[in-house]
């Protein structure tokens, strides 16, 4: 009905700071290796606030979360000119990434909050109640070749891991949820494909992906 409460207001806002650099060394030796290295870091911060309002204030629920999260990797590469026509890779990345977090669930009692049951975690004024961090490690490779069969035809194929770091909800609901951490995520990945030229100005590529 047009003059019933609402059954469902929300709002929700989010604050984000980044930093990232990297520095980077690339050269050949003896006409032969390609070298690829380097350094990155990271730094994030992520506040996050939502509010509800039930059938018009009858049930509020209000909370949100900070999260900190550094993260610090060091790569390697190298590209290895085997023949005339065959190239070797091989490279790694080890990351150190870290995560801080505090959260206030949406069914925490506010008290003291001048709307009942209000608060605004981007104004500090929500009381903390989960307070965890947790580190993770992980190292990742790529090992690759690439054949040229002729200068407009060449034929490749890698083999890659990657990794995602392990993380936390800052968005909680229920009273028994953690927001985490919960595991990383790792993937593998293989790749072949050719790469070719087969008149001026045109290309023909086909790849297959797993």
């Amino acid at each position: 009905p047009v003059d019933a409460p609402a059954i469902l207001l929300k709002d929700a806002g989010v604050r984000q700071e980044q930093f990232s650099n990297e520095l980077r060394y690339y050269g050949r030796f003896s006409d032969v290796v390609d070298l690829t290295t380097g350094l990155y870091y990271f730094h994030q911060t992520i506040d996050y606030a939502e509010t509800q309002s039930i059938l018009g204030g009858r049930s509020r629920l209000s909370g949100g979360g900070t999260q900190d999260q550094d993260v610090l990797g060091t790569f390697i590469n190298f590209d290895a000119d085997v023949t005339d026509r065959l190239t070797l890779s091989l490279g790694g990345r080890y990351t150190n990434e870290k995560k801080s977090i505090e959260v206030t669930k949406l069914n925490t009692p506010k008290p003291g909050a001048a709307i009942p049951q209000f608060c605004n975690f981007l104004e500090n004024s929500c009381p903390i109640d989960f307070t965890d961090s947790h580190s993770w490690n992980s190292l990742d490779l790529k090992i690759g070749a690439k054949y040229e069969i002729s200068p407009h035809v060449r034929l490749y194929g890698h083999w890659t891991t990657a990794t995602r770091a392990g993380g936390y909800s800052v968005r909680v609901s229920a009273p028994n949820d953690r927001p985490g951490p919960v595991d990383p995520e790792r993937v593998s990945s293989f790749e072949i494909g050719l790469k070719s030229e087969p008149f001026r100005g045109s290309r023909f590529n086909l790849t297959g992906f797993y």
